[in-house]
């Protein structure tokens, strides 16, 4: 693997630790850490890792409709994908590139690019600032995130049960690690209370959001809202979405609805609860 220059990993670092901030998750947030992997870039040319994360800065700026060209953006993001694994063929390129795939609904070719980050977790050494990598993989032969990441995208692809595993097996990986290992990141919670809403476990959806204690993102006010809402508790899932709009206006089911899912009964599952919990068709 290719070895960031000191400035180019310093900018790098900075963005993960605002990707990592529940707190920087809107859309504000993503200018603020899209900055910093440029910055990274623009210092070193061949920071393939940098590249990837900024794919990833795009994927979460179409998932959560601050574009007005999704298509666009999508584009935009497996394009840079791309542009880091010409520059090496690493984990984190292809990681990110299965993101942007499953994202635009291209899951059998996602599911290839989370194999070959998986191999190239396995066959690779680690350089510069990425000591933690050795570490980690000294522990345990999967990525943790990764592992729980393919969780996400196995809710789009209709299989929550295989979902929840996923999301479990990354938990289990990280309680046998030392910090900044052990702890269980937000979006773990957030995507395993996901998978439970899509395997109609409502009640334990809204138990795992609860369990986000660390400003949780507007958007998982959506999952506890509907859960509530399938459960019958329509006064309580209601005030959920108030709050919900309060923070974000724009969002609303036909936006929703523009996500990719392989299924459509799983598409219409989670817009039914969305609907039931009051939020705006348009």
């Amino acid at each position: 693997m290719p070895q960031m220059t000191d400035t180019a990993y310093a900018h790098y670092q900075s963005g993960v630790e605002i990707r990592e901030d529940p707190s920087k998750f809107n859309a504000a947030g993503i200018l603020e850490l899209r900055n910093a992997f440029e910055s990274a870039v623009s210092e070193d040319p061949n920071a393939s890792q940098a590249y990837a994360e900024l794919a990833y800065s795009y994927v979460r700026e179409y998932q959560q409709g601050w574009t007005k060209d999704a298509e666009a953006t999508l584009t935009k993001a497996a394009s840079l994908a791309k542009s880091g694994l010409a520059i090496n063929n690493d984990f984190d390129s292809h990681w990110n590139l299965a993101i942007v795939l499953w994202n635009h609904g291209e899951f059998e070719k996602s599911f290839e690019e989370y194999a070959a980050a998986a191999k190239c977790w396995l066959d690779n050494t680690f350089d510069h600032g990425f000591e933690e990598y050795v570490a980690l993989r000294a522990k345990d032969p999967k990525h943790p995130d990764m592992t729980a990441d393919e969780g996400e995208a196995q809710i789009y692809n209709g299989n929550a049960n295989v979902a929840i595993e996923r999301i479990e097996e990354a938990i289990r990986i990280r309680g046998k690690m030392e910090d900044p290992f052990s702890t269980i990141p937000y979006w773990y919670r957030w995507n395993y209370a996901r998978a439970f809403y899509m395997n109609h476990r409502y009640q334990d959806a809204i138990d795992q959001i609860a369990k986000i204690t660390d400003s949780p993102p507007n958007d998982t006010l959506l999952i506890t809202a509907a859960s509530k809402a399938q459960l019958g508790d329509l006064d309580a899932a209601r005030a959920e979405m108030a709050q919900f709009s309060k923070n974000d206006p724009e969002w609303s089911v036909a936006k929703a609805a523009e996500r990719y899912f392989r299924y459509d009964s799983d598409r219409q599952h989670w817009l039914d609860g969305l609907r039931k919990a009051g939020l705006k068709e348009q």
